[in-house]
């Protein structure tokens, strides 16, 4: 994907919106003198199917980024599809995400800063920075989610 472009993430299971609702908003990641920015957007599974124009559509024969074959390449309505499906496979996905993706709210509010180097761990929401060596393990980020759900 170019820089930019945004990525949909599907997470099922009992309670994941409930638990990801609150990572809406700016997540910042700074490595040196370079950076990234993610803006996180959350919304609950729609079954709500919409047919959508498709704005481009490309078939593609490549390996991935980081490998893994890339088949075809789908924007409609924002919403870009880069995978192994097919474009026909991918014009039924993007009519299933859609509903969805239209429900997902935007906000440019600071969430979370995460820079490798310190190691440091800055969360508004929870109210937590971490600076130990530990501050980036699975360990903490489940301890963070905790925090999270707890305090909401």
């Amino acid at each position: 994907l170019d820089d930019g472009e945004p990525a949909f993430l599907a997470i099922r299971g009992r309670f994941a919106y409930g638990w990801l609702a609150g990572e809406t908003g700016v997540h910042r990641v700074k490595e040196g003198d370079g950076h990234a920015i993610a803006r996180v957007r959350v919304a609950p599974w729609t079954d709500v199917r919409e047919d959508i124009a498709i704005d481009e559509h490309k078939a593609l024969k490549r390996e991935g980024v980081f490998g893994g074959r890339v088949r075809s390449r789908l924007v409609a309505g924002g919403l870009v599809l880069q995978n192994a499906r097919s474009l026909g496979e991918n014009r039924d996905l993007v009519g299933e995400l859609t509903g969805s993706w239209r429900l997902a709210p935007t906000s440019d509010e600071p969430i979370r800063r995460l820079e490798p180097k310190g190691p440091l761990v800055h969360d508004r929401r929870a109210g937590v920075t971490w600076t130990t060596k530990d501050a980036l393990s699975p360990a903490r980020f489940d301890e963070l989610l905790r925090l999270r759900i707890d305090g909401a």
